[in-house]
């Protein structure tokens, strides 16, 4: 006998019947006896067999497993993997602490704590609460804290208005324990009585007479005055008189010395301004009339929109207007045939929304058009998308079909299966259709399941012709 890890074992190399350097041995391959050396080949006589739940194809062996559906579990049944009921019958499960069981379903056990709402305006919630974080006891405290006992009061508050002194100053105002009121005195409602600094009321005896007419309080209606509609009026003596207006007699505006209508005859509209000498009639606003918003001048084209040039109201229709009869906007144009006609450039600094506003937009951030909605031209196999002298670079689709015809039951598609990473090249469902590629270096007969080469009639399954 011998101990093998006294051995010393070299490389394949180092047997003379072995021969690795006139063929190097592959990935997977054996040593095989040719009749005079060991020299790497394929294995290719070795027998394979598979045992219970397991499948061969070829030397690739794989599980033998049916598909469950459901709830159903792939079980081993001493045999092969079936389908059963995931049925848990030997498990025990046991409720720790806050925890109640009903069968195998677990729930937060119940506290002595009554659902409802704690605290208030004059109460505070007080709890237990134990190791699991459970409240085990809840209630109410009401808050009745002393003046006293207050952290933090401001400064100069006190714990009640007790021991404050108020005084009255001055003769206006009477303290009666802490109420201020004003101090009348022997005042009578026919006086008139101003404010002094440092002395308060002050009350005239009753005023001088003018005529049978007394200064009185403006709350009286006197029926001594006139009658209804007479101008009363001081004579600057502390007394009231009264006119009868019938009896004035009022010049007219050029009776005014320092008013000149004779020079320049107002007009319509026109107001009363100071030229450095005399009051004299123009329009209001320097050169532009003052007009009212109901007015439409004649020197206004209709559906012009006004706007002011920083001295004059003015119009610029060719390129603002309003048709008012159509209830259209048009810029660049006075003839615009929608809501909103623009004849010349839009610039957009963001978003232009379509519909409802929100979700159908057209946007450029800087680099890129960015579309919310789907792209469709408004007739079919009408319009082009670039050109052969306009072409677009580079054209990115995702894993759905680009369909290639005139309808879905005379056309060719193109996919890409992102499952199985396979290009589908495909014509409609009727299968009329053939693929060929270059006319007929490779031609698909899809009715008949043939390919030809070098032919567009193929007439076997591959038909090869120069």
């Amino acid at each position: 006998y011998v101990d093998p890890s006294s051995l010393t074992l070299g490389s394949i190399d180092n047997h003379s019947d072995v021969d690795t350097t006139t063929t190097a041995p592959s990935n997977g391959q054996v040593l095989s006896w040719d009749g005079s050396n060991w020299v790497p080949a394929n294995d290719n006589n070795t027998t394979y067999t598979n045992g219970n739940g397991l499948s061969l194809t070829g030397t690739t062996f794989s599980v033998n497993s049916p598909t469950c559906s459901g709830t159903d579990k792939l079980q081993w049944n001493g045999s092969a993997f079936v389908c059963s009921s995931d049925v848990d019958t030997d498990t025990t499960y046991s409720a720790g602490t806050g925890l109640s069981l009903s069968g195998t379903t677990f729930n937060l056990a119940d506290t002595a704590v009554t659902a409802g709402s704690y605290g208030s305006a004059t109460q505070v919630g007080t709890f237990t609460v134990d190791a699991q974080g459970r409240l085990t006891a809840a209630g109410n405290t009401t808050v009745t804290p002393a003046w006293t006992s207050i952290t933090g009061r401001p400064s100069g508050l006190d714990d009640g208005d007790d021991d404050t002194t108020y005084t009255a100053g001055g003769t206006l105002l009477n303290l009666t324990g802490t109420t201020f009121s004003l101090n009348e005195g022997t005042l009578t409602d026919t006086r008139l009585c101003t404010y002094e600094a440092g002395t308060g009321l002050v009350c005239n005896t009753a005023p001088s007479s003018v005529g049978s007419t007394t200064f009185i309080g403006l709350t009286d209606t006197p029926a001594g005055y006139g009658t209804n509609g007479y101008l009363v009026q001081t004579n600057g003596s502390n007394a009231l008189s009264y006119v009868d207006p019938s009896s004035l007699t009022l010049g007219s505006i050029d009776n005014h010395s320092d008013v000149d209508t004779t020079t320049t005859a107002p007009s319509n509209g026109q107001v009363l301004s100071w030229d450095g000498s005399n009051w004299v009639p123009a329009n209001s606003g320097s050169s532009s009339t003052f007009l009212s918003l109901t007015d439409t001048p004649s020197s206004y084209t209709a559906g012009s929109i006004l706007f002011t040039s920083g001295s004059a109201v003015t119009e610029d229709n060719s390129n603002f207007f309003w048709d008012d009869t159509n209830d259209r906007l048009g810029i660049g144009t006075t003839t615009p045939s929608q809501d909103l006609d623009v004849v010349g450039n839009i610039e957009l600094n963001d978003y232009l929304y379509f519909g409802n506003g929100s979700s159908n937009y057209l946007r450029h951030d800087g680099t890129t058009f960015i579309m919310s909605d789907d792209l469709l031209p408004s007739a079919d196999d009408t319009y082009d998308l670039g050109s052969s002298s306009n072409r677009w670079q580079d054209l990115y689709l995702g894993p759905q079909t680009l369909h290639i015809g005139t309808s879905l039951t005379d056309e060719g598609t193109i996919g890409y299966n992102t499952t199985s990473n396979i290009l589908n090249i495909n014509t409609d469902s009727t299968t009329n259709g053939d693929i060929a590629f270059n006319t007929n270096d490779l031609y698909l007969d899809t009715s008949a399941n043939s390919v030809g080469m070098g032919t567009t009639t193929p007439d076997s399954q591959l038909t090869i012709k120069n």
